[in-house]
């Protein structure tokens, strides 16, 4: 039977609509602006007294907050990034609610290859749910930097949240741990990377916003 004039109009306008509709759900991650950490850290005696400061502000902080129940580990999982061109997830993700006394916390884990030994990266997102052990020691690391030879740490900002960021120049690893929305701990550790740009890549790619939403309704 051959195809009215009309029916093509439709079946046109409906692939457009589809194309759109798709752009906009697929794309609108890709198109999110990508934003380096700053350094916030201070080195030295200064670094250290500033570090010890925000430690004692962070434990009286979270003293007056009462721990909460977790987000479930499996909607952790979807905050997890998808592996980037080049990249492939390696084996399945580490993902459980585990109970520290009368308190509870979650994370979700996946590990990330490139080929050809190329780099490894593991991604985790931990649930803290305001347990008041997990964040005065958080808090002192990121107001603390030092640098050497071939390694340095300091204290970051990225997006409004606070952080640590480290790498050993000789080894090609690194390690970024960052505090967002005063609840979730963000970590992204490489293996055989070249620099900290592929981290701070990786940490751009996971949906920190998803968590901040988290945290709101909660409070």
């Amino acid at each position: 039977m051959p195809m009215t004039w009309s029916r093509r109009c439709l079946i046109g306008l409906l692939a457009v609509t589809v194309a759109l509709s798709v752009g906009c759900k697929f794309g609108a991650r890709k198109e999110q602006k990508e934003e380096a950490p700053k350094e916030t850290g201070q080195p030295g005696f200064l670094g250290a007294v500033k570090a010890i400061q925000e430690a004692g502000e962070a434990a009286q902080k979270m003293a007056e907050r009462k721990p909460v129940d977790p987000v479930s580990f499996r909607d952790l999982l979807t905050v997890l990034p998808e592996a980037p061109a080049g990249w492939q997830k390696e084996g399945d993700p580490d993902a459980r609610t585990v109970q520290l006394g009368d308190w509870k916390y979650s994370y979700a884990e996946q590990s990330f290859r490139a080929g050809e030994g190329k780099g490894h990266v593991v991604i985790k997102v931990t649930d803290g749910a305001y347990i008041p052990i997990l964040y005065p020691a958080f808090a002192f690391a990121a107001g603390y930097s030092e640098e050497s030879l071939d390694y340095y740490r300091k204290g970051i900002t990225w997006k409004g949240h606070k952080g640590v960021e480290e790498f050993w120049t000789k080894e090609k690893r690194g390690h970024i741990s960052m505090m967002v929305a005063e609840r979730f701990i963000v970590e992204v550790q490489g293996h055989h990377i070249d620099n900290a740009r592929v981290l701070h890549d990786w940490l751009n790619r996971i949906d920190t916003d998803k968590m901040v939403q988290w945290a709101r309704a909660a409070q």
